[in-house]
């Protein structure tokens, strides 16, 4: 009786210590309570430039970011400011990172970046009448001597170029270079062509002046790098060339 007793209790033990081992070689892994990172980030400001957004990080279960802003600059802020001063389109990519589990996300948004300034390059007279309303030349020994001006709607601002020339009919077109360039300072203003013949004795005789121009119209035509300007008759044709920064 002793004996089966002694049988019992070594069983027992040995089903007691199966169990141990068992449990020891197999531990249960706990669940993981970390999410897995989710990139988001929303920016605002102007797109002319200089332009200056401003990022607002969104990203969820994230602990650090890693911003490449298009224009080979970066940032590590988690919400960073970005100043573009060159016109373009930039992709914009946040890497969002969870350290503890070395997860990341990433999203990103194109900005396209429009210019805030336009100055006049060049000016091109490609056609204009040699003689006036009457039929009578500008000048009765020589070609005009012909120069520009840039004027506004109320004849202000007046800029006037540098050089003329001795310009007969087959020499045209003639193009003056703007040096230095003349910024357009009012988007909104009425801007108009004048060409002058410079007289050696006397007042210089004003040929006639294109139609006007503004420049918002040009930016609402997409930003054109020329633009063609015919006065009321279209006996005058100035090309101009614009500089967009």
């Amino acid at each position: 009786m002793i004996k089966i007793f002694y049988y019992f209790l070594l069983i027992i033990s040995f089903i007691v210590v199966s169990g141990c081992n068992k449990s020891s070689n197999n531990p249960t892994t706990p669940a993981s309570t970390t999410s897995d990172p989710v990139s988001a980030f929303s920016f605002s400001g102007s797109n002319l430039t200089p332009s200056t957004i401003t990022f607002q990080n969104t990203s969820l279960n994230a602990d650090s970011y890693a911003w490449d802003f298009g224009d080979g600059t970066s940032s590590s802020q988690e919400n960073p400011s970005k100043v573009y001063s060159t016109v373009g389109t930039y992709t914009v990519i946040l890497k969002a990172t969870e350290s503890s589990s070395g997860k990341s996300n990433q999203i990103s948004h194109d900005i396209k970046i429009v210019p805030g300034s336009v100055y006049l390059q060049k000016v091109t007279v490609a056609l204009f009448p040699y003689t006036d309303s009457n039929g009578n030349p500008w000048e009765l020994l020589r070609n005009p001597y012909l120069y520009y001006s840039v004027i506004d709607s109320v004849r202000t601002n007046k800029y006037t170029a540098p050089s003329y020339f001795d310009v007969a009919p087959s020499g045209l077109p003639v193009t003056w270079t703007v040096s230095p360039e003349l910024q357009f300072l009012s988007w909104n203003k009425t801007y108009f062509i004048d060409l002058w013949d410079y007289q050696l004795v006397g007042n210089n005789k004003e040929i006639g002046n294109t139609l006007g121009f503004r420049i918002n119209d040009q930016v609402n035509a997409n930003y054109p790098t020329t633009v063609t300007l015919l006065n009321t008759s279209g006996s005058m044709k100035v090309i101009l060339t614009l500089d967009w920064k």
